[in-house]
Parts: C-alpha cells; sequence; structure tokens
C-alpha cells in the first residue's frame, strides 16, 4: 500500500517537473532567439517580476524595447493541434460566475488570457487615465451617398454654378479618415471625403441648408430613396445627425 501511494507521489511529481521543464525549455528558446536582435536599437528582458496594484506579483516572460515600441512576450511551450469549443469541458471549466454585486469590470477568461491582461494592467496605463478624449466619430446612415472619392469631389466642384458657390461647396466637403486607416504610427489616408451637411448645435452653430448647395444636393438627390429614411438623419434627410462636440471638428484638417 505504501509503495503504491510512493509511486503515485513519484508520477505525481514528474508530471509536475516536465511541465515546468517544458515551460522553461520554451522560455529559454525564445530568450536565445531575442539575444540575437543588434544591442544597439534592442534592450531585452527575461523574466521580469511586476507588482501589481493589488500588491500581488506577475511575471512577465520577455520585455522587448525598441525605437519601435514596447513588446511584451508570453512564451507557451505546445506542439500539434488544439482544438476547442464553447461545449468543449475545457471552455465549460473555464467559465466565470458573476453576481453583478459591483460596478467593477468582469471578463470572461482563460488563465493563459487572464495571466497576459494582469501583465498588460501592469505595465500599461488605462485610457481614463490619459489626458485625451475620445469621440465617436461622423455618422451618416448611407456612406455611398456622403462618403465620395476625390473623382467625385471635383465633378461636384465642377457643377457649381459661381465661385462663391465653388468655394462653399469646397469647405462643406472635408477629407475623412475611416478606423481602418488609422495606423499605429500615422495613417493612410484614402483620398475620401466627407459631405459635411450637419445639423449644427442649437444657438451656436446653424443648420446646413441644402438650398445653399445646388450642386451638392444634385448629387445627394441621386440617392434620395436611402438616404429618406434613414435613421441617422438630422432635420432634413440631406442632414448628418446631430454631434454634441461638432464644434471640434471644425478646428481639425480631417474628419
Amino acid at each position: 500500500m505504501i509503495l503504491t501511494l510512493v509511486i503515485i507521489a513519484i508520477f505525481i511529481f514528474l508530471g509536475f517537473w516536465l511541465r515546468r521543464s517544458k515551460g522553461r525549455i520554451g522560455e529559454h528558446r525564445v530568450a536565445r532567439i531575442l539575444g540575437r536582435l543588434p544591442k544597439d536599437r534592442y534592450r531585452v528582458i527575461n523574466n521580469l517580476l511586476l507588482r501589481t496594484s493589488s500588491g500581488s506579483t506577475t511575471q512577465i516572460d520577455h520585455v522587448v524595447i525598441s525605437q519601435y515600441g514596447i513588446f511584451v512576450i508570453e512564451t507557451k511551450f505546445y506542439k500539434g493541434w488544439i482544438y476547442g469549443g464553447e461545449n468543449s469541458v475545457f471552455v465549460q471549466q473555464e467559465g466565470t460566475i458573476c453576481d453583478f454585486a459591483s460596478s467593477e469590470p468582469w471578463v470572461i477568461l482563460t488563465p493563459i488570457e487572464q495571466s497576459i491582461k494582469r501583465k498588460i494592467e501592469a505595465m500599461g496605463t488605462p485610457l481614463k487615465d490619459w489626458d485625451i478624449q475620445i469621440y465617436r466619430g461622423v455618422l451618416t446612415g448611407c456612406n455611398e451617398a456622403f462618403i465620395i472619392s476625390t473623382e467625385k469631389r471635383n465633378e461636384i466642384l465642377s457643377k457649381c454654378q459661381s465661385e462663391d458657390e465653388r468655394k462653399r461647396t469646397a469647405e462643406l466637403i472635408r477629407p475623412i479618415l475611416r478606423g481602418r486607416d488609422i495606423k499605429r504610427y500615422g495613417y493612410d489616408w484614402a483620398n475620401l471625403w466627407l459631405i459635411n451637411t450637419h445639423n449644427g448645435i442649437k444657438g451656436r452653430i446653424p443648420r446646413i441648408n441644402i438650398e445653399d448647395y445646388p450642386a451638392v444636393k444634385a448629387h445627394l438627390d441621386q440617392y434620395w430613396d436611402k438616404i429618406r429614411d434613414r435613421a441617422d438623419q438630422g432635420d432634413t434627410p440631406y442632414n448628418l445627425r446631430n454631434c454634441a462636440y461638432l464644434d471640434i471638428y471644425f478646428g481639425m484638417d480631417s474628419l
């Protein structure tokens, strides 16, 4: 009986040791690869231990600091295919019970994802602590009518009946950046423009009167069936929906 317990204990120890050893082997291999990076452009820190705001500690396998950014690398020593689904035993075991008793945010994550989340929180700064304002952007309700190419913009401007109308129309049609155009350190403008027939701000900025822009009205009339009943519209189908921070856009080069 004692011999059986000893054998079981040895197998448990060996299983635990093998799992730890595999993890360390993977971390060692990654550290060796990262060590080949040019020393004058990259600084590599392995096995970094940080203290979180709650007082506990979290370990980061590798951190690479360079002029291109700070990269946090979590190493896992797996091979083969990993399968899973919402009804699998693994996913069911990772379920989270929340009684919604507090306003604290919660997420459903695996232990690996929770570990990565803790490391990001320990190293990063929450958006709420950044000295910036985040705005939703402009909703048109019909992008094919209100977001146009440079060629279409030039065509609309060419149809203006006077220089005054042309100048006003050019000021109305603004360059626009979509979410997909924003990159990590800049943007790639897709040569797209927004027909900014805004709905104004009561008492501050008057609503755009489409009758003052005949060339723009003629363009939008081609999409009348689509813009007439759309949900995101202002006082008229020609106007964009209300935007509380519209005045901020007036000081920007693009929307």
